[in-house]
């Protein structure tokens, strides 16, 4: 189901009337794609097909390419909606207890896993997107992701384990290429 509901919301948005739907209505579909990728109810789902997270943004990265021509403001309310969840993922993580090699159970509600699923969405929609990235950079989301990166309750090294790296981090590379 999750996969269909941005589908959705791109046909919707082909259509000036269809993103001032999207934009006001009171549901606020974007938010709820986004705070999806934080909650900790949806990280065991979101953990198990990773794809989720890719597919979720390649059709808000649709969404975004069928508004209006010249109409940024629904870039803008994505921009945002991401910016949301990423503070709602360090106020959580404020009160998890710090990182310890020798604990052997997880006490962030799987903190690193919601961070993979927002690091895949966010390569996806900003990678694709001209205009995401830099609206994400002129809001300061490059110290986002350093205050993510740097959150005492998730290992030191999370971002340069070997073999397969976190998500996360590879962020910094695309916010390195520069819009």
């Amino acid at each position: 189901c999750l996969s269909f509901v941005p589908g959705v919301l791109a046909s919707i948005s082909l259509h000036v009337a269809g993103e001032d739907f999207i934009l006001n209505a009171s549901s606020n579909p974007m938010r709820l794609l986004t705070d999806i990728l934080v909650d900790p109810s949806f990280a065991p789902l979101l953990h198990s097909q990773p794809e989720l997270a890719q597919i979720m943004s390649t059709h808000v990265d649709k969404v975004l390419r069928n508004r209006p021509s010249g109409s940024s403001k629904l870039t803008e309310h994505t921009v945002d909606c991401i910016i949301e969840s990423m503070k709602t993922l360090l106020a959580q993580a404020k009160e998890y207890p710090p990182w310890s090699p020798t604990e052997t159970e997880d006490r962030t509600e799987f903190l690193a896993d919601r961070l993979a699923a927002v690091g895949r969405f966010c390569w996806s929609v900003w990678g694709t997107n001209e205009q995401t990235l830099p609206a994400f950079l002129e809001r300061d989301g490059l110290s986002l992701i350093r205050q993510l990166h740097e959150l005492p309750c998730l290992p030191y090294h999370l971002c340069s384990l070997e073999g397969q790296p976190h998500p996360l981090g590879s962020l910094f590379n695309l916010q390195a290429a520069g819009p």
